[in-house]
């Protein structure tokens, strides 16, 4: 006995994207009752949740860094934080933008970040990027200083 969805690997058979759109036409049938339902629930969730939400600080060398996802933003935004001296004056934290998801998703109907590391000198960002749902990810390296990819 071998595996019955084996033929499901043939990802440009129209055998599979007729099944596939049938499965989904099945689905959108079913749950068809429960369109209101989810609109009234996706609006008291959008109701409480505040606009902006701030992950935890974490700390690398003299840095902190922490995600925020903005009010109407569908992905988190990555920064990071420094203790700045500014003309003499006394030293204030300073926010830098070190990757913006929401850019990255820009142009492409899917994005998820795989990892993402900041190298021991704080010059480097390593990260994943998968921008098509294969869950095949693209190796990324970014200079912090100039803020673009090599």
């Amino acid at each position: 006995m071998g595996d019955a969805y084996a033929w499901m690997r043939r990802v440009d058979d129209p055998e599979l994207t007729d099944y596939l759109a049938a499965e989904n036409a099945w689905t959108d049938a079913s749950v068809a009752h429960l369109t209101q339902l989810r609109e009234t629930i996706t609006s008291e969730l959008a109701s409480v949740l505040p606009d902006e939400d701030l992950s935890a600080p974490w700390r690398r060398g003299r840095c902190e860094y922490r995600t925020r996802r903005r009010g109407g933003q569908q992905y988190v935004v990555h920064v990071r934080s420094l203790w700045s001296e500014r003309g003499g004056s006394s030293p204030e934290m300073v926010e830098e933008v070190i990757l913006d998801e929401n850019v990255l998703a820009e142009g492409h109907d899917f994005l998820e970040l795989g990892g993402c590391e900041v190298s021991p000198d704080g010059r480097l960002l390593a990260y994943s990027v998968d921008l098509d749902g294969s869950e095949v990810y693209q190796l990324r390296v970014r200079d912090l200083g100039t803020g673009t990819d090599l």
